[in-house]
């Protein structure tokens, strides 16, 4: 009888008895663990990419700069130029004319409206204006927005890049 028992009830039932844990147990056990392997190395690779992306965006920027110097583009940082009433973004922008007038800028900045883009006008605390396009947040990003606004009818010779970082 004792012999029909055993069969019957297999190495679980012994393991309960004797406070040890179960297949179940265990299998739930492995599960947990492997759910944590996977979920670390979902994590790792999630900060691979993200110090990949950085070094990109590093690679990016560096490049954009040494295209700016090569193609002569000026780039000047506001702390230059003084402050700008009514605040800018952080970042870059295209200026395509400065102005002591600010009825020149308005004009400007009209005629850039007109070709599709979104201007802004910015007074400086010296009394200059000047009309900006595509602030960007990126170097490489103004650049390539540089370029494109450069091949525009309304934009001078003399466009530059406001960097207000």
């Amino acid at each position: 009888m004792v012999f029909v028992t055993t069969i019957v009830c297999g190495c679980d039932f012994f393991r309960g008895l004797a406070g040890r844990p179960t297949s179940a147990e265990i299998n739930e056990k492995r599960a947990a663990i492997e759910a944590a392997r996977v979920e670390e190395a979902a994590r790792e690779q999630a900060r691979r990419d993200s110090v990949r992306l950085a070094e990109k965006a590093v690679a990016d920027s560096v490049a954009a700069l040494e295209r700016l110097t090569a193609l002569g583009i000026k780039m000047l940082p506001l702390s230059e130029l003084g402050v700008v009433y009514g605040g800018l973004e952080p970042g870059y922008s295209i200026v395509v004319g400065s102005f002591k007038s600010l009825k020149n800028a308005e004009r400007m900045a009209a005629e850039v409206a007109d070709a599709g883009y979104v201007p802004s006008v910015l007074k400086f605390s010296n009394g200059m204006s000047a009309v900006a396009v595509e602030s960007k947040t990126r170097i490489a990003e103004a650049l390539a927005s540089y370029e494109k606004v450069k091949s525009e009818k309304f934009c001078p010779e003399d466009a530059w890049i406001l960097c207000n970082n």
